[in-house]
């Protein structure tokens, strides 16, 4: 006889639990459309969650959803990354600071150099990329480029390497 074998969030329940979570919390972001209060709330609540379930919503948004709900998500994640808020994992604000890019609202510029001194290497690293994708950003990465050159230590001269 063969074993047929379930899903994997049959045969684990706290998997099925998360997996639940995230639907639900994906179902209530596409429900509040454009609306950046509501998508607000929806961040300050995934806020608490555990890490698996943060970066399992966050991650498939960019699919998810169209661009104006997309847009205004952005919004409610700029705010949540100035509040350097710790309970977000580091990948949770990672995909944040990806996201910023995605969009390219050169309000996001402030935030994204601030998130380039976040504890996880995950944020910074996508900060520093979507950096890269704002438009009128040049100034702020060149700014930020010779403040690290001169803080190194290393006496690179004004040719570089």
């Amino acid at each position: 006889a063969v074993a047929i074998v379930s899903p994997v969030h049959e045969v684990h329940p706290e998997v099925s639990a998360r997996f639940e979570k995230v639907k639900h919390y994906i179902g209530e972001i596409r429900s509040h459309g454009a609306n950046c209060e509501g998508l607000a709330s929806v961040l300050a609540r995934l806020r608490g969650e555990d890490s698996a379930t943060q970066e399992g919503t966050l991650f498939p948004l960019y699919e998810e959803l169209d661009e104006p709900v997309f847009q205004a998500l952005g919004q409610a994640m700029m705010k949540e990354l100035r509040q350097k808020d710790e309970r977000w994992s580091g990948q949770a604000r990672g995909f944040m600071a990806k996201a910023l890019g995605h969009i390219g609202d050169p309000s996001a510029t402030e935030t994204l150099v601030r998130a380039l001194g976040d504890s996880s290497i995950a944020c910074r690293g996508e900060a520093a990329i979507a950096l890269m994708y704002i438009r009128g950003s040049e100034e702020a990465v060149h700014g930020l480029a010779e403040a690290l050159r001169a803080d190194s230590g290393l006496g690179f001269g004004r040719r570089g390497l």
